[in-house]
C-alpha cells in the first residue's frame, strides 16, 4: 500500500511506492527476485492521498482480493501516524489479519516509542524498525515493545520511477519494512500453510538477538534480520 500522490496515471510525484516494491522484489534487485519466483505476484495498491477514504479503498481492495482468491498475502504498509488510529482502519487491519493477510508496517522515523503510533501499535501487524549496517538502531527509527523486529533500512538500493532502468538509494523504516516483508514472502513460498504467528516465529528464529543497541538503553526487543 503506498501513497503515490497520483494526479493522472502518468504523473507520479513520489518514488516511495516504486522504491518499496523494488525492495520487496524486483527483476534484478530486491529480497525476492521475481525472475526466479514465477509463482509470486506483486500487486500495487495506490493511494492518491492520505485521506481516510483513500485508505479505505486500498484496504477494501486487499480484502476483496483475499476473499476472492482465498490466498494468503504479504502486505507492506510503510506508513505510521501518531495516535491510536481511527476505527475504520483498525477494523480493516483486523479483517485482513482474519483473512490470512499478513501486514508488515514501518515503525516510524521520529526516534520515539512506536507504541504511540498506529498501525505500529496494532497486534495485527508485524512492525519493523531500521538498523544501520553496523547493527546500531538508525538514529531516527522508532523503537520499543511495539517493534517486533529490525531490518536493514539505511542506504538501501532500489528502483526509481524515473525510468525502467533507474535506481536510487533511500533510508528509513519505510524501506526496512519491505526488506523483512520480502524475507517473509520467501518463507511463505516454502511454507504455504504458515499463518501470522508461524511466520513471525520463523522470522524471529532467523534473526539474531542482543545486538541492536540504542545508545546503551535496554528497552529494545533487540532483534534484527539481515540477508
Amino acid at each position: 500500500i503506498n501513497i503515490t500522490q497520483i494526479y493522472g496515471d502518468d504523473n507520479i510525484t513520489s518514488n516511495h511506492g516504486t522504491f518499496i516494491a523494488g525492495v520487496i522484489g524486483g527483476y534484478n534487485v530486491g529480497v525476492m527476485r521475481l525472475k526466479d519466483s514465477p509463482f509470486v505476484k506483486l500487486i500495487d495498491v495506490k493511494l492518491g492521498s492520505s485521506a481516510l477514504s483513500e485508505f479505505m479503498n486500498a484496504f477494501d481492495s486487499i480484502i476483496d482480493y483475499l476473499n476472492t482468491t482465498n490466498r494468503k498475502g504479504i502486505i507492506n504498509l510503510s506508513y505510521s501516524n501518531y495516535g491510536n488510529g481511527v476505527t475504520p482502519i483498525i477494523n480493516r487491519i483486523e479483517e485482513i489479519y482474519n483473512l490470512n493477510g499478513i501486514i508488515f508496517c514501518s515503525a516510524g522515523n521520529d526516534n520515539t516509542n512506536a507504541s504511540l503510533y498506529y498501525p505500529p501499535s496494532s497486534p495485527y501487524t508485524i512492525t519493523v524498525g531500521n538498523h544501520e549496517s553496523n547493527l546500531l538502531k538508525y538514529l531516527s527509527s522508532n523503537y520499543g515493545d511495539a517493534v517486533d523486529i529490525y531490518g536493514p533500512g539505511s542506504d538501501i538500493y532500489s528502483t526509481s520511477y524515473e525510468s525502467d532502468s533507474a535506481f536510487t538509494t533511500g533510508t528509513g523504516t519505510s524501506y526496512a519494512a519491505p526488506f523483512v516483508a520480502g524475507v517473509a514472502a520467501n518463507i511463505l513460498l516454502s511454507n504455504p500453510d504458515y499463518d501470522f504467528d508461524n511466520l513471525l516465529t520463523k522470522l524471529l528464529d532467523y534473526a539474531e538477538y542482543d545486538i541492536i543497541d540504542r545508545n546503551g538503553k535496554t528497552d529494545e526487543p533487540r532483534v534484527q534480520i539481515s540477508c
